[in-house]
């Protein structure tokens, strides 16, 4: 997979999975994935469900755009591995919109001199358009990158738990 592509997957080894794990997921999921019973900016909705695979993805805007937990997939690999694979588009191109607006304004205030931000020389021209280009357009790519390790952690930390409850049943 890409650096820069907005997905991620991995594999999570445990001792056992239970056999309610994927059913006991879609109702955290139901109930509010990353408090349970609280489903502010955690409106996810179940698309999948079968005996070895649970498919679940953001139901709104402000939920896409929390975690980035847009689109996941979970399923077993054997009795001991649960594999996973995150989409989060929205959420990467929430990042790249806002990013573009401040890389416009940054351009707009160049445009029309406010605050005298233009400055004076051509190495003053140069910076200032090198950190539209990079505010603007290179900064969404970077947090796109940087974002899968801390939502792989946190997808991880629920499916832990998910695991311990199932287990103590």
């Amino acid at each position: 997979m890409h650096v820069l592509a907005p997905e991620f997957e991995g594999r999570l080894a445990v001792a056992r999975i239970p056999d309610d794990f994927l059913p006991s997921v879609a109702r955290r999921v139901q109930s509010g994935l990353l408090v349970p019973g609280v489903r502010t900016r955690a409106q996810y909705e179940v698309t999948r469900l079968t005996r070895d695979a649970l498919a679940f993805r953001a139901s709104d805007l402000w939920t896409a755009i929390s975690i980035g937990l847009n689109e996941v997939e979970l399923d077993h690999e054997g009795s001991s591995t649960i594999r996973y694979r995150v989409r989060f588009r929205r959420w990467t191109l929430y990042a790249v919109a806002l990013s573009a607006v401040i890389g416009v304004l940054l351009a707009l205030g160049w445009a029309f001199d406010i605050s005298g931000i233009a400055g004076e020389g051509p190495v003053h021209a140069s910076l200032f358009w090198a950190s539209v280009g990079f505010w603007g357009f290179a900064w969404p790519w970077i947090l796109t990158a940087l974002h899968k390790k801390p939502a792989a952690r946190c997808l991880e930390r629920i499916l832990r738990e998910e695991l311990e409850k199932a287990s103590a049943r």
